[in-house]
């Protein structure tokens, strides 16, 4: 398959697009981020994260801490 490749205009817009597509996963569903240093995998992790219902303060973690609360959380919203 080919990979989607999306532009962002900077932080903002990169966890606005971030929280959209929490708010669109679905349990099950499996993100894989790549890309070199600084290019907005954070702030994207974050977008999700908050796309999936948790707040700013939660979203404060490292970028280990965010891709695994990415995980729990979709794992999460299968119990539910």
């Amino acid at each position: 398959t080919n990979p989607l490749r999306i532009a962002s205009s900077g932080a903002d817009a990169t966890q606005d697009l971030g929280r959209t597509i929490g708010e669109n996963a679905s349990a099950g569903d499996v993100i894989l981020l790549t890309g070199e240093l600084g290019a907005g995998k954070t702030c994207l992790t974050q977008g999700i994260a908050l796309g999936l219902g948790k707040d700013r303060k939660s979203t404060r973690l490292n970028s280990q801490s965010q891709a695994y609360l990415v995980c729990r959380l979709l794992l999460e919203k299968k119990k539910d």
